[in-house]
């Protein structure tokens, strides 16, 4: 398995080394036609497409690229890449981690996408992320009320807080001085 050496010139180590990781990204032929049509693929499996495997692969794809690559098969992939971001669930921590990794190999491979690429991926990932909040949010608000808000004390706390506050009181009439804090002493 792998790119054929048989009657490879000695001199051709670039060309070896370039055809070694096209066949190890599988970066060969059309890959990005090759991408899409695996991606619509898993989506019609019966339960439909496993976006951690997709996403994965897709970072595979992106780590292997280099800038003597076709522009044309990258200008494809993108909107794939956008495809993805936009259809995997946020809400699936899983998913969210390897798409937020997926969106930060391509923000840092500004060797091999354009400015233009780059934000559309980024904003697109980013997009999914804020719409999972808005939907967490709404889901939140039907079903229990927010776990940070204290509605007050209630009647038991309140009866605690009297209870310490007589404690408090006590040792200070004893002594002859009112209720409230300590009393400093001159």
């Amino acid at each position: 398995a792998g790119p054929g050496l048989r009657g490879t010139p000695g001199g051709a180590v670039p060309v070896l080394r370039d055809a070694f990781r096209r066949w190890l990204f599988h970066l060969d032929g059309d890959w990005a036609q090759a991408f899409r049509a695996a991606k619509l693929e898993a989506a019609r499996a019966e339960f439909g497409a496993d976006f951690r495997i997709l996403l994965a692969d897709a970072r595979r794809l992106v780590a292997g690229l280099m800038p003597c690559d076709d522009r044309q098969s990258i200008q494809d992939f993108v909107p794939v890449l956008c495809e993805l971001m936009s259809e995997y669930s946020p809400g699936q921590l899983d998913e969210r981690g390897l798409a937020e990794a997926l969106a930060n190999m391509v923000e840092r491979r500004c060797d091999v996408f354009s400015q233009a690429q780059v934000k559309e991926v980024v904003a697109t990932f980013e997009h999914s992320v804020d719409q999972a909040i808005l939907d967490q949010h709404l889901d939140d608000r039907d079903s229990d009320p927010d776990p940070l808000f204290d509605p007050g004390p209630d009647e038991e706390d309140a009866a605690e807080d009297e209870d310490a506050q007589d404690l408090w009181r006590a040792p200070r009439a004893a002594r002859g001085g009112g209720g409230g804090g300590p009393r400093r002493q001159s």
